[in-house]
């Protein structure tokens, strides 16, 4: 499962600075959470839009889809606040500025929700709490917020280290898919082949393939983003797998140089992974 990782580094570092990813990138990682949550919930996205404003009506759907958010995340698990694990994954991906202003709020709020057995309740009461100690320098309050993104970038790369369980683990390598899937209308059996090294000539595979390496910052229309991809693998992969996953990205930096097509050149680059990487796969 962390062999996904190549694929989405780039999307889940909340060091947004340091990796070049545009505020485009990080809306696009906002939306993925929600493209989860949301349709779960069957919330309004009025509401949802709400609760950057600091809205927080007594409602059963946003305090559950708040819920859905923070579990999805890895924040919490049912009605527990996933406090050491917060912390762990913000000292080691958040600068300096983020740090200190998440790690506050988080400790401030860390028993918040205790005594709540009702697992929505205990996450609207733990979301109105950081926003409550929240930057108040800050015209909006970002929900799903930054430390809820760095933690699901924890779930991704490190799984059981976060203290999180194979069934998290799954439904955050699911985000990129229940994003792209619909989008290119593509079947589950196909997109499963591809980590099987299946690559029939079919436009929708193509497309979706696109979709998943745009979404996660690796391409950007047709174009490789080597140097980010270099430099977060550096960053966040482990050791054992690192060098791999570099190599196989190098040796096809150039691989659809000149390739036009968006969708084309996705299908080359993912055709050229594979065969470079012997631990590659694909959301």
């Amino acid at each position: 499962m962390i062999c996904r990782l190549v694929w989405l580094a780039l999307l889940f570092y909340v060091n947004f600075g340091e990796c070049g990813v545009t505020f485009e990138q990080v809306q696009k990682t906002g939306e993925m959470v929600r493209s989860v949550c949301q349709p779960r919930i069957k919330i309004s996205t009025e509401m949802i839009d709400g609760i950057r404003k600091g809205k927080f009506p007594e409602d059963k759907l946003l305090k559950c889809y708040i819920h859905c958010v923070m579990e999805m995340t890895g924040i919490m698990k049912k009605n527990k606040v996933n406090y050491e694990a917060a912390v762990k994954t913000m000292e080691k991906l958040l600068s300096d500025d983020l740090l200190e202003e998440n790690k506050s709020a988080l400790t401030k709020c860390k028993d918040s929700a205790t005594g709540i057995k009702d697992n929505c309740e205990a996450g609207f009461a733990l979301v109105k709490c950081i926003y409550n100690n929240r930057n108040m320098n800050r015209e909006e309050f970002p929900f799903p917020h930054c430390l809820c993104l760095a933690l699901l970038l924890c779930v991704m790369f490190f799984g059981v280290e976060c203290g999180v369980t194979m069934e998290q683990l799954e439904k955050t390598s699911g985000m990129v898919r229940s994003v792209c899937q619909p989008r290119t209308k593509i079947a589950t059996e196909m997109a499963d082949g591809i980590t099987q090294g299946k690559f029939p000539e079919d436009k929708a595979l193509k497309c979706y393939m696109q979709c998943v390496l745009e979404m996660t910052g690796i391409m950007k229309k047709n174009k490789l983003n080597y140097e980010a991809s270099l430099k977060q693998m550096d960053k966040l992969l482990p050791d054992d797998i690192v060098e791999e996953n570099k190599n196989g990205i190098t040796h096809c930096k150039d691989a659809a140089n000149g390739v036009k097509d968006a969708c084309e050149a996705a299908y080359i680059l993912v055709q050229c992974m594979y065969k470079n990487n012997k631990k590659f796969t694909f959301a």
